[in-house]
């Protein structure tokens, strides 16, 4: 259901719906590379720097295969995320559209008005 009252105009709606896509395709693709535990995001793991020094190199790679499931996982939270946002801004989107439309009947915005011939001639 589409509300009837828009919270926000029909350029912000847009240019927030066009961030979110963004969004849900960079999130997406950065847990894809996290999961798979890209070598270029090892500087993005969080990694106590104690522990490094003075756990066994079995310790230490599980831990950072868990840390790089974690950081896909908050990728992929964050892209759902922006995925409501793509929902509401579509939906604001949709109401501005629809109200437009039904207030001053402007389906052809933009476009001249039809031409009226005399019957006279």
């Amino acid at each position: 259901m589409v509300p009837h009252c828009p919270v926000c105009g029909p350029k912000l709606s847009l240019c927030c719906a066009l961030l979110s896509i963004w969004g849900i395709i960079q999130l997406f693709l950065m847990g894809i590379f996290f999961y798979v535990e890209a070598a270029p995001l090892l500087d993005d793991i969080k990694l106590n720097e104690t522990l490094a020094k003075q756990a066994s190199d079995d310790i230490l790679a599980k831990v950072v295969k868990d840390n790089y499931a974690q950081a896909a996982y908050n990728c992929w939270i964050a892209a759902f995320l922006y995925v409501a946002t793509l929902v509401f801004c579509a939906s604001q989107y949709m109401c501005n559209r629809n109200k437009m439309g039904s207030n001053d009947n402007l389906n052809n915005y933009g476009s001249s008005p039809p031409l009226q011939h005399d019957q006279d001639e």
